[in-house]
């Protein structure tokens, strides 16, 4: 539906239907979106998709194998080590997406031949045809797998080596005299630390006192209950300089 109401648009029609129309390069959403290919095609210009979740199965289209019982699922979770009936699951899931998938491109075949035509490409051999793929992911996060020269992780592009934060000189002494190393919690502000539910705190607390590390706790209240020494809170903290 997404990508017929793109196409429907009247000012995409504009830009389907005018013959002096020129792009030098067409960026699409990648994943699930494969009719948006044909707009490389329709314009003769270069193809760079973007992908926001892993690629998972669907780099098939970029030459990746299909298997990958070897990799968790992110919708199981991490299942170390994996027996026989977890890796026939993620098999089961990897196969049920592949329909999907299939079923999904057919409709969009569709569309592409009801807006460009039944001229185009197929929508899989657009997908194959694309230059390159950005995905929102840093390679250092997920667990080795293969990859293709044409997909570009991007993930962390937004974290820089340098910062012009200053640490205040409480937290400074405090990293400083860390020995063994140091501890960064923060739950953001979505999930205030304090609504956490009382079991969740108490293990918290009783492993932070257990580690040879010193802990920096983005707090919210002026105190808290039962924590050790290691332990240093702050309702505000420069992130940036503390990483």
């Amino acid at each position: 539906k997404l990508v017929n109401n793109t196409f429907a648009n009247n000012e995409m029609q504009k830009l389907i239907s005018n013959p002096n129309e020129h792009f030098d390069l067409v960026i699409i959403e990648w994943l699930l979106w494969d009719g948006l290919n044909a707009l490389g095609y329709r314009f003769n210009a270069p193809v760079v998709g973007l992908v926001t979740v892993p690629i998972s199965m669907f780099g098939v289209s970029l030459g990746l194998p299909f298997f990958s019982i070897d990799k968790p699922k992110y919708s199981m979770g991490e299942i170390q080590p994996k027996t026989f009936f977890n890796r026939v699951s993620e098999f089961a899931i990897d196969f049920g997406m592949i329909i999907f998938h299939q079923m999904s491109m057919s409709r969009q075949q569709r569309l592409v031949e009801k807006y460009f035509g039944p001229n185009y490409p197929h929508v899989s051999d657009m997908m194959r045809n694309v230059s390159m793929v950005f995905s929102v992911q840093d390679y250092v996060m997920p667990h080795p797998t293969l990859t293709a020269p044409s997909i570009i992780n991007m993930g962390g592009l937004h974290v820089t080596k340098s910062t012009d934060q200053e640490l205040p000189k409480n937290l400074k002494d405090f990293l400083d005299s860390a020995n063994e190393g140091a501890v960064y919690l923060s739950f953001g502000s979505t999930l205030p630390g304090k609504l956490l539910p009382e079991k969740t705190m108490q293990v918290l607390l009783q492993a932070f006192a257990e580690i040879p590390y010193r802990v920096i706790w983005k707090w919210e209240n002026d105190e808290l209950p039962g924590k050790s020494d290691n332990v240093l809170i702050s309702k505000w903290l420069p992130q940036r300089a503390v990483l």
